[in-house]
């Protein structure tokens, strides 16, 4: 497939869903495709730009997850550690032989403070603390819920929220400051310059506001819906540009070690529908795995993904919570045909 023919293609995508964001697609360390559409201000009409800022939901996640990896690498904490010993908060529901492996994998079985399975809406999300009360990781601990565990640990995957804001108190804990922890392990690393954990009133300049769709066809933005700053599940912003120089990094080995990323890339749960490892989903490309990166939110959608056997890697991030979707299966189409 042509330059020219990928261009027109996911061009057509583009303006069929009025798609509100930004994507790139490398291939063999070319830059193939790029799309920058819509506006990061709408009342203000101010256009997105390739360096726009847009939070990326759960795809925070993964970022935490290195957190937490480069302690393991530093000695600080060990993947089959009783997360609870670190976290030094009596949960008497839960089972207190969770580990951090666990948490990684959401197969630790501990109740959700945001059980997305139970919400028909996630913009519709409430919780008994304002959001702006959760500057810090934990903030949350009053949130988390005084219920049974759902299941044993390490028997069953649950995607679960609450397990990567234990696993960001880790990190506070352990570091003295999970946003500081996150700049200085990864985003510095990975010279991200414009990544980072921002609060809802402090955005810094070019950052996409997320905006929802009312029934009436007009917009508003998420800045009730969400916590005030990133929490270890999500919250973190990055621009497509700093996602392509993230993966050079991770790939290189300039942020965790190799055979540390190798581990993170080995399933640790598998069914008929999910693969998974540690702080990432997988998908079996032939005889090894593609790395997946993936969130949504009220106002905000994400996906990112390197494919070994294409050599390929994409991003594309939307300010709607479902603007990222119909861009990224013409692109994995794209990649699939390369």
């Amino acid at each position: 497939m042509h330059k020219a023919d990928i261009q027109q293609r996911l061009g057509k995508v583009v303006d069929t869903i009025g798609f509100s964001g930004v994507a790139q697609l490398y291939y063999q360390d070319e830059l193939i495709y790029e799309t920058v559409a819509g506006y990061r201000h709408k009342s203000e009409k101010l256009p997105i730009t390739i360096n726009t800022r847009f939070g990326i939901a759960s795809g925070t996640k993964f970022f935490t997850a290195l957190g937490i990896m480069r302690l393991v690498e530093e000695g600080k904490c060990q993947l089959d550690d009783h997360a609870f010993s670190h976290i030094k908060t009596p949960f008497l529901n839960y089972n207190q032989s969770v580990t951090i492996r666990h948490l990684l994998s959401h197969t630790s079985g501990i109740p959700d403070y945001f059980d997305e399975s139970q919400l028909d809406d996630e913009s519709n999300l409430f919780l008994d603390l304002p959001w702006y009360a959760l500057e810090k990781p934990s903030d949350y601990i009053p949130l988390m819920p005084d219920l049974p565990m759902e299941f044993e640990p390490g028997t069953k995957f649950k995607y679960n929220n609450s397990g990567y804001v234990l696993l960001a108190i880790i990190i506070e804990r352990l570091t003295g400051d999970y946003h500081d922890w996150i700049k200085q392990e990864i985003f510095d690393k990975a010279k991200m310059e414009y990544s980072g954990a921002y609060r809802f009133d402090q955005l810094p300049f070019n950052t996409a506001l997320g905006y929802i769709l009312l029934p009436d066809g007009s917009y508003k933005t998420n800045q009730y819906h969400l916590p005030i700053i990133a929490g270890g599940d999500g919250g973190l912003y990055t621009t497509v540009t700093d996602m392509a120089l993230f993966w050079q990094a991770l790939l290189t080995g300039n942020i965790i070690k190799q055979e540390t990323l190798n581990e993170m890339a080995t399933l640790e749960y598998q069914s008929d529908t999910i693969l998974y490892g540690l702080g990432l989903w997988l998908e079996k490309v032939q005889d090894v795995y593609r790395l997946i990166l993936s969130g949504e939110d009220a106002g905000v959608s994400f996906k990112s993904s390197y494919n070994p056997k294409k050599q390929s890697i994409f991003t594309v991030i939307s300010n709607t919570h479902d603007g990222t979707w119909p861009l990224v299966d013409a692109i994995e189409t794209v990649i699939n045909n390369l």
